[in-house]
């Protein structure tokens, strides 16, 4: 903003304090989330400190955007002649930045537990709206600066049409991943150099230190979309995605992690900077790391290099998960046609498997009799003695005079 010297900048600045009071450039969205935060842990000026502090730097960066925005928005109504450049400049801000106070949520959305679920998707909602407002052009700008921060894959609903496909192709009995038939499509036709850009953006540009990809992308704004695909191995993680915030919340306890996630990102960026590695969540190597790796991981980022390490990992996830899946059902099919001398099951089982490597020729599945033989043993044993036949060596004695 320039200093004030002329009419136009006076009035400028004027216009600016106004709509500050006015809450035209107020980050409402990190407002709302401490607003609702603030209702569920109580009025305690420990807590209200700790969530001031936790949203300032989201605040200024908010802040920021809606100023420039504003500003922008002011100096184009005023060279143009614009009647009233306040209100031209207070819905430009609104167009572009989005209204997120209680009038402009959703039905859903504005109770404390709706308003807490919808958080985060009240953005994408509004942004989706502003596109659909753009002119083509403007829409095709637009997309391109997400395709460029994110890649193609951080295009709206991206991410969901990719779940309905596979879900379809899945459940037709193909072992299909719509993302791992796209990565190797576009490495074996344009190099991998190429193809990492075209589907990440910048983040896919080797040796770029910061994976921004997921932040900058809104390729999944239909949750749960994954829910019914048949390699999915982590469908109540798909279910608790519907209640946004708050299924974090209970997903995170249920696997006995209950500390913010700013406060899992710096100890993370800690344990990388002292053991030169990332590690899971049961400390296994997953890469080397760098102590600017460290920096970025603290500051709630994804370090470059792991990112892309990640990617490539995360597109074999599902296809291994259907494939060991579904022969383990075959294997137990056969093997209870067997068990029950049910000769039908025994064929349905052969012809389940035979369709499979019809459809997927470079994933044969094939069974084994042994395999089938000790499945039958299993089958035809009591509770107490397969109880007792899994339990590990140290504990049969005891388990076994248990059951006697």
């Amino acid at each position: 903003m320039p200093a004030i010297g002329t009419v136009t900048d006076r009035a400028l600045a004027a216009a600016l304090a106004q709509a500050e009071t006015n809450g035209v450039i107020k980050p409402q969205e990190v407002f709302q989330l401490q607003a609702e935060a603030s209702r569920s842990l109580g009025s305690h000026p420990l807590a209200r400190a700790a969530l001031t502090t936790w949203g300032s730097l989201f605040q200024l960066a908010e802040q920021y955007n809606r100023r420039v925005a504003f500003i922008a928005a002011w100096r184009t109504a005023t060279e143009e002649g614009i009647a009233n450049p306040f209100r031209f400049a207070e819905d430009a801000v609104d167009a572009t930045q989005g209204v997120f106070n209680k009038g402009n949520r959703p039905n859903i959305a504005r109770g404390a537990a709706g308003a807490t679920i919808m958080t985060f998707r009240q953005f994408l909602i509004q942004y989706v709206e502003f596109l659909s407002r753009l002119p083509l052009r403007h829409k095709a700008l637009a997309l391109a600066v997400i395709a460029l921060l994110s890649g193609v894959r951080g295009i709206p609903f991206w991410e969901d049409l990719e779940d309905l496909i596979d879900t379809l192709a899945q459940s037709m009995g193909y072992n299909w991943q719509t993302r791992d038939q796209m990565n190797r499509w576009l490495a074996s036709t344009l190099g991998s150099g190429l193809a990492d850009f075209l589907q990440r953006g910048v983040s896919g540009i080797a040796g770029f230190p910061v994976d921004v990809s997921a932040r900058m992308g809104m390729a999944n704004i239909v949750p749960a979309t994954d829910l019914l695909k048949p390699s999915n191995t982590h469908r109540l993680d798909s279910f608790l995605e519907i209640f946004g915030v708050s299924g974090g919340y209970v997903r995170d306890a249920l696997k006995g992690e209950f500390r913010p996630v700013a406060v899992r990102n710096a100890a993370k960026g800690l344990d990388m900077a002292e053991t030169g590695m990332a590690r899971d969540s049961r400390g296994r190597k997953v890469a080397d790391a760098t102590a600017v790796d460290a920096a970025v991981k603290a500051l709630g980022f994804q370090p470059g290099e792991i990112g892309r390490e990640s990617f490539k990992v995360s597109g074999q996830y599902d296809r291994r998960a259907l494939y060991s899946k579904t022969k383990s059902e075959i294997t137990e099919q056969w093997a209870l046609g067997y068990f029950e001398k049910d000769p039908a099951k025994r064929q349905a089982a052969q012809e389940r498997m035979a369709a499979w490597n019809r459809k997927n020729p470079e994933q044969q599945i094939t069974v084994r009799r042994q395999d089938i033989a000790r499945r039958v043993k299993e089958m035809g044993r009591d509770r107490t003695e397969r109880f007792v036949r899994s339990t590990p060596k140290a504990l049969r004695p005891a388990a076994a005079e248990a059951f006697q």
